[in-house]
Order: structure tokens, then sequence, then C-alpha cells
């Protein structure tokens, strides 16, 4: 056979491998046994942001925690979600030590999403205009800064020369119209929320028994919702229940503003 001739089904042979590993590779990916979709070969960074936060300030001495929230944007697909950034507060018109605890730390993620900042605000109960102070992001490792400084507002709840500070109360002269199943307790603010108004409730027994004559409130957290003024909490009837009878309803605590009337008598009539 002539060098030429054997040359030539060598190159054929080698061809043949060639096109047999290219067609098993295909096979694989087309199968599952191969991930279609290419792991980028430069990741980006993924970015982290603060968001802004606004609450009522809280009366009655020592600290409320304001959750200021720091976000992980979910990266590029096949790349990982890793890294950390450093927080501090900043002074604003709301000053450190006298309406805030300053506070410094740092946040760090292995998957995407939010981590949360607790910054301690100054409960008093002093009449004062809104105040603000900053959380800034700094020293990011394995992110970007998107979004680096977040507003944090304190909204002020304590009465003035004005009166207008924030009181909570339950309406007094309460009634359930029997025989409904349902009875409410009206929760009442003197001014619309600003922001959600958070508040503790329960019943106490009168004439009406709980868990013969309807279902009991145990220290229930009740949420006024921004833009309102008024929410009436549900309090299921039992069989016992008769015309004449009541039971009360008091505030056990609130995180922002006054209590005004904190105890109600809720009373059972036929309608």
């Amino acid at each position: 056979m002539s060098d030429g001739r054997w040359g030539e089904r060598m190159r054929a042979k080698v061809f043949a491998v060639v096109a047999a590993v290219a067609a098993a590779t295909v096979g694989n990916v087309v199968a599952g046994g191969v991930s279609a979709a290419a792991v980028p070969s430069v990741c980006a960074a993924p970015s982290v942001s603060v968001a802004d936060v606004r609450q009522y300030e809280g009366s009655g001495g020592g600290t409320k925690t304001f959750a200021v929230t720091v976000t992980m944007a979910p990266p590029a697909a096949g790349c990982p979600a890793t890294g950390s950034v450093r927080y501090r507060t900043v002074e604003g018109t709301a000053e450190d030590g006298q309406d805030y605890v300053a506070a410094t730390a740092m946040l760090s993620w292995t998957t995407p999403g939010p981590r949360v900042v607790p910054v301690q605000v100054v409960r008093d109960d002093q009449h004062e205009q809104e105040e603000d102070f900053t959380v800034e992001l700094f020293s990011p490792r394995g992110v970007t800064i998107a979004g680096g400084a977040g507003s944090v507002s304190v909204l002020n709840d304590d009465g003035g020369s004005s009166g207008d500070g924030l009181v909570v109360a339950i309406m007094e002269g309460g009634i359930c119209w029997w025989p409904s199943d349902v009875c409410a307790i009206p929760l009442r603010l003197n001014t619309i929320a600003q922001v959600p108004v958070s508040l503790s409730l329960q019943t106490v027994d009168g004439t009406a028994v709980a868990g013969k004559d309807y279902v009991p409130v145990k220290k229930q957290i009740v949420t006024i919702p921004s833009g309102a003024d008024r929410v009436n909490v549900p309090v299921e009837l039992l069989a016992g229940a008769a015309q004449g009878e009541y039971f009360g309803a008091e505030i056990t605590g609130v995180d922002a503003g006054t209590i005004g009337v904190g105890r109600a008598k809720i009373t059972i009539r036929e309608g």
C-alpha cells in the first residue's frame, strides 16, 4: 500500500472517532446529562440596596426597634450569591445618643434576599417635628452597592399645645347583636395613621363567661393599617350567650402614642 493511501485511511479513522465523541456529547446534553445553560464566563457581583423606613417614635421611655431592610438582588443564573457589606448610622435632624442609638456592623449573604438592620430609637413623651437619620452602606466585598443610603423617618406621636398626639381607644358602649354569631370590638385612633399602629388586646369576663358564652381574645396583636383610623376585632359568640350579658375588652399596650379609653364593656342585646 502506498504511503498516500495509508495516510488517507488514517485520517478517515481519526475523523470517525472525533465525530463519534461529538455525537455522544450532544446526546448527553439533549438527555440532560450536561446542563444546556452555560455558566457565564464572567459573573457580575450581585447588587445590594437599603430601603427607607417610616415609623412612629413611641412613648413611655426606653427604646423602640426600627427594622431597616437591606436586600441582595438575585444574581445572573449560574453566578454565586455571596458577599458582604458594612453599614453605619449617620445623623440627620435626629441626633445620635439623644434620638437614636448609633449602630455599625457587617451583613453577609450566602443566598440572595433581605437582611434586617435593627436600629434602636429613643422613645419619649415630647412633642417634636418629624426627625430623620440615615443607614449608609459601605465597604462592599463581593457585591456592588446599588442603593447605599436608606432614610429613617421618626414620626411624632406625642401631643403638644395643638393636641395632635396619637391616641388609641376602645369605643365605649359597644354592643353585640344576638343571635348574630360574631361580635365586633371597635378600636379607634383620633387621627388617620401615617404608618401602621399595633396594640395588644384582650377580653375579660363579665356576666358573659369565656368558653361558655364567647371565645376569648388573649393578648392578640391588632394592627390599624396606614391610612385608616379604625378597625373592628371580631369575637365569636357561643350558644350559651344570652341577651343582657356582657364581657369586657381592654388594651394592654400600644407601639405608638398613648391609650385613651383602654377598657370597655361589650353588651349582648337581641337584634
